[in-house]
């Protein structure tokens, strides 16, 4: 799951790979407002429907980041795959087939830089700049 940068939306990735949106602005705790018993104050119920952007994967999704300030997003997953997707427009940009199953993902501040790790310990850096033609540069 995937917090956007204003912590309004989240986009959530499921086990059967498919993407969910959740409008839902994110709280910050309050410290002051635990009981004196040391309890959390009681867990709030969420009203809001969740969006299906879609089926972006054919098994679960592993990592979620959006790139940059854009309405583009990466997903890794059990698949073997990395995606790029247009949010906004719930398509696939480009699929990419990884070796190894991936286990981790990361994305530069700018977005235009994906890192994927894998399963056996290697990892991919990617230039995405070119979203529909990613560069591969180790």
């Amino acid at each position: 799951m995937h917090y956007s940068k204003s912590h309004k939306r989240l986009v959530i990735g499921t086990r059967n790979g498919v993407l969910s949106k959740l409008n839902f602005e994110a709280q910050v705790p309050d410290e002051d407002s635990e009981n004196e018993d040391g309890d959390d104050k009681p867990k709030q119920t969420i009203d809001t429907p969740v969006e299906i952007l879609g089926r972006f994967h054919t098994n679960a999704v592993i990592g979620l980041k959006a790139l940059g300030d854009s309405s583009q997003f990466v997903s890794i997953s059990k698949d073997q795959t990395m995606v790029i997707w247009e949010a906004s427009a719930m398509q696939q940009l480009v699929c990419i087939p990884q070796i190894t199953p991936p286990t981790a993902l990361d994305v530069s501040v700018d977005g235009n830089v994906v890192f994927v790790g894998s399963e056996c310990g290697e990892f991919s850096i990617y230039d995405v700049c070119n979203r529909q033609n990613p560069r591969l540069i180790k």
